[in-house]
């Protein structure tokens, strides 16, 4: 009769509770869920997303609205488009676990001091201050150490700096609890188990989806796109607009995600300016397409005439001399 009164409590004595059922059944019976505690976490996460998605770009925050923890978020694009700045951007006011498996320790921070350096520039202290980018580079830090500014950089932000499994991600959030939302930077450099390349690709796209759920947080992984067949070598492939069709190497990474969101360059690389689209939108329909314009290794929106009056340039698609070869000399 004990067992049986500890068992009917809705909120039963853990230990007592493993101790009847022992603790992997004790773990499994946790999971499920009354009608009663779904419709509570449904509230709380009504109430965070009545508060809204905070990102700089317009775009992106009307368009992750409706985002919350456990949401699976793909960025995909061709390489040297953005994707790495856009990612940082997004995720910018929150608490993140950013996994690059692309660049090294000294190039990230490089990138973080570039983007911190244009964002204080706009502020009344430094406008105007240096002369030119070099000086900028070299006399940053000295003004970090006057005291200033201090605080400048993402101190609460994390880091890693190699390619991670699923598994190995999971430890790393279990004993960093608190992270709003992860950012792989991409998806394909991560290590994977599987027969050939797209089962391998499946498994880190639902992994990934699995550990947003299990650890509360937003996951944001940046992803590459195949390489479109123009029919005419003088288009800059990385121009043609981005569709579900082009996810590298699995279409499971698309079963995978709450949003895709494609990004491709307007016109051309001259143009400085890129297009974006929510191109799989699972809270909403999906939205016009938007653009963003670089300024430094920052994005802001860009309007339609900024678009139309953007540089239109030819291509020329890179080339390599016959039997060149490289020398010492």
């Amino acid at each position: 009769l004990a067992d049986l009164a500890i068992l009917s409590d809705p909120a039963p004595d853990q230990d007592k509770l493993d101790a009847i059922l022992g603790p992997d059944v004790a773990e499994l019976a946790g999971k499920v869920k009354t009608a009663a505690q779904m419709a509570a976490e449904a509230l709380e996460q009504y109430q965070a997303m009545k508060r809204g998605f905070s990102c700089e770009l317009s775009y992106m925050r009307h368009v992750l609205a409706l985002s919350a923890p456990g949401d699976h978020i793909v960025i995909a694009c061709a390489s040297s488009v953005g994707k790495t700045s856009l990612g940082l951007q997004v995720c910018d006011r929150y608490h993140t676990l950013f996994v690059s498996g692309e660049m090294p320790a000294v190039n990230i921070a490089r990138r973080t001091h570039a983007m911190e350096y244009w964002r204080m520039a706009e502020t009344d202290e430094v406008r105007g201050m240096y002369a030119d980018e070099k000086d900028q580079n070299l006399e940053f830090h000295s003004v970090m150490g006057s005291g200033n500014l201090e605080g400048l950089y993402r101190d609460y932000w994390l880091y890693v700096t190699d390619p991670v499994s699923v598994p190995e991600l999971d430890r790393i959030l279990t004993a960093n609890p608190g992270m709003d939302m992860v950012l792989v930077d991409y998806l394909q450099l991560m290590k994977g188990s599987g027969e050939d390349r797209r089962n391998q690709m499946a498994a880190l796209a639902r992994g990934l989806k699995q550990l947003a759920k299990a650890h509360s947080v937003r996951m944001v992984s940046l992803c590459q796109v195949s390489r479109p067949q123009t029919g005419n070598p003088m288009t800059d492939p990385a121009t043609i607009p981005v569709t579900l069709a082009r996810l590298k190497e699995s279409g499971d990474i698309e079963e995978s995600a709450d949003y895709v969101i494609g990004m491709w360059l307007h016109r051309s690389r001259a143009s400085g300016i890129q297009a974006v689209q929510d191109i799989k939108n699972r809270n909403a329909g999906v939205h016009s397409v938007a653009y963003l314009k670089r300024t430094g290794p920052w994005f802001r929106d860009a309007t339609e005439a900024e678009a139309d009056a953007a540089d239109e340039q030819p291509y020329h698609p890179p080339t390599q001399k016959k039997g060149a070869s490289w020398s010492p000399d």
